[in-house]
């Protein structure tokens, strides 16, 4: 896999200190979950996400993904629990990437959103996005 491009997700730099679960054993590997490539496989160009970095060596943990870890982060909370066909939604941080990143895949499962936003040029990128309703939390009450 050729690496395209690399980030530190904060969940890195959880992983390596052992956030959650026991801190990493070697130093030498370097996780990021951000990380995006491109590998070749019977021909086809594929996208490859969560790689870990070995000693100079990378290997694909996850392959042919597109979306990345705030989009599958905002999936899986949205749809863990099931459908959310008629539900009223409150997205926290619409304008953030994993919050912008839940309020269309929502809408497109028929829910109803709510988004907030702490500045008024966040709101056009919740609209946008689809959001039933922006509310300013500095402005607004949000409960």
């Amino acid at each position: 896999m050729r690496v395209v491009a690399s980030g530190i997700n904060p969940s890195d730099i959880e992983t390596r200190r052992g956030f959650g679960a026991k801190a990493m054993p070697f130093s030498w590997i370097i996780p990021h979950q951000d990380g995006e490539g491109v590998r070749y496989r019977g021909g086809i160009r594929r996208l490859a996400l969560r790689a870990v970095r070995q000693a100079g060596r990378q290997r694909v943990l996850r392959g042919r993904a597109s979306l990345r870890v705030p989009a599958m982060t905002a999936h899986r909370c949205l749809f863990a629990d099931g459908g959310v066909r008629g539900k009223r939604i409150l997205v926290q941080g619409g304008r953030g990437v994993a919050g912008n990143a839940a309020i269309l895949p929502a809408k497109w499962a028929g829910a109803w959103v709510a988004a907030t936003v702490s500045r008024d040029e966040q709101a056009d990128v919740a609209r946008a996005a689809g959001a039933d309703l922006v509310i300013n939390r500095h402005e607004e009450d949000v409960s």
